[in-house]
């Protein structure tokens, strides 16, 4: 179970699903995207375990920054996505509501 991407989640009050899929936006070189007005998550399917986890970080800090009324630019959301999910690694447990 612990290879599988949770089915949904919460961010300020507002509910994302996410969902696995084969292809996004007809992109092979895209690895995950969100969509804001639809409340939705897609991390591609094809991609190792902990790389899905760490797409789906990343997702979720687009989401945090944009519920929270922040711009962000993806070099933002990539360091701190990175360095969350480095924490997560690390952790051994210690931090339960980032180990994804």
């Amino acid at each position: 179970m612990k290879n599988e991407l949770p089915k949904s989640v919460s961010v300020n009050g507002i509910d994302y699903e996410i969902f696995t899929v084969d292809e996004i936006d007809s992109d092979p070189l895209t690895n995950g995207t969100i969509y804001y007005d639809k409340q939705l998550i897609y991390v591609k399917a094809s991609l190792a375990p902990q790389r899905m986890k760490q797409v789906l970080l990343h997702e979720i800090v687009h989401a945090i920054f944009y519920e929270s009324g922040i711009e962000d630019t993806e070099e933002e959301v990539d360091i701190l996505s990175r360095v969350l999910f480095s924490a997560t690694k690390n952790s051994n447990g210690s931090f339960p509501l980032l180990l994804l």
